[in-house]
């Protein structure tokens, strides 16, 4: 099976190759690259069976790449620097999600099961990915005392945790207080853009605007609210952040 390594650091491209090399599977690996325009160019060349695709590119993501090539018959073992970027979607329809530093051990077993696997067509597969990732007006039911609202997904800035509730922030000013905790709702929420930043918020990141250095941090959305970020997601916060500074 031909592999190709897309990465936009060399560190950590030195690092992957000799990791497959070292792996004893039966691999070749065909090309690297390090940004989204170079990692489509040779997808559609080499026609591989295999990418090691890092999320987050300096000229934009990994799933803009998996968008973009026209060859899209091959799996994919996704890599990372932080854990909750997305990761319900990518857990569901990845081969693999690993966090880096990539453990070799982990990695040869990851590439065990894609030798094992090897569908015969993917593009089903990429096509249910990229629908599910894509940016929609879908609606979002909440069950409320007085009844059932459903809410355009775009117009939800924030959820608070109020005890054994929460509280919905919605654009307009509207608040929809549910009978669910943060960690369901987070549950329901996080694989359509919405992001755990603090034990008592979960923000919708299509509404951030601005991320302030005070105490552990600070996101103002675009309504001007100010949400805390927690000194355990400050990490995380600012690496998917930093995936939009050019």
């Amino acid at each position: 099976m031909k592999v190709l390594i897309i990465d936009d650091e060399v560190q950590s491209r030195n690092a992957l190759r000799v990791a497959v090399q070292q792996s004893g599977q039966a691999l070749q690996i065909c090309g690297e690259a390090g940004s989204v325009v170079q990692a489509t160019e040779l997808i559609d060349a080499l026609q591989p069976g295999l990418l090691l695709l890092d999320i987050r590119l300096g000229d934009g993501n990994g799933f803009d790449i998996i968008e973009k090539a026209s060859w899209k018959n091959f799996q994919v073992i996704f890599l990372s620097a932080y854990s909750e970027y997305a990761v319900n979607a990518f857990r569901v329809h990845a081969l693999d999600y690993l966090l880096k530093p990539i453990n070799t051990e982990e990695l040869r077993i990851s590439l065990s099961r894609a030798l094992q696997q090897q569908p015969a067509s993917q593009q089903p597969y990429w096509e249910d990915l990229l629908s599910s990732l894509k940016p929609s007006h879908e609606k979002i039911g909440f069950a409320a005392a007085e009844g059932i609202h459903l809410v355009d997904q775009r117009d939800i800035l924030f959820c608070e945790a109020d005890n054994n509730y929460s509280r919905i922030r919605l654009a307009n000013g509207e608040q929809i207080y549910i009978a669910k905790t943060l960690k369901e709702l987070e549950v329901q929420l996080g694989a359509k853009g919405f992001l755990r930043i603090h034990k008592s918020y979960i923000v919708n990141l299509l509404h951030v605007k601005k991320y302030l250095h005070t105490d552990d941090g600070t996101l103002v959305l675009s309504d001007g609210s100010s949400i805390p970020v927690s000194h355990r997601k400050k990490g995380m916060v600012l690496n998917l952040l930093s995936g939009y500074i050019s």
